[in-house]
């Protein structure tokens, strides 16, 4: 994936998830399971961690992306 797309990827997250600014994203190369024809389209998935405070407590927190190899983000989801 190029670095363009995953600095394009990671700006949506930090707006959406403040408190995931500053952490770098680990990405993993997936193919895609659900596509019908021969040619799957290789999917990416970001996983962004850090450990956010509430109150003075600490608990780990991630946010994970599923992107197109354009940059498309497919879906997000996050841990609580």
């Amino acid at each position: 994936m190029d670095k363009k797309y995953v600095k394009k990827i990671s700006s949506e997250v930090y707006k959406k998830y403040p408190d995931m600014a500053g952490s770098k994203p680990k990405i993993i190369t997936k193919n895609n399971p659900q596509a019908k024809s021969m040619q799957a389209e290789k999917t990416f998935q970001l996983t962004y961690k850090t450990v956010a405070e509430s109150n003075g407590k600490k608990f780990p927190r991630s946010v994970r992306v599923v992107a197109s190899l354009k940059g498309r983000i497919l879906r997000i989801s996050s841990s609580k």
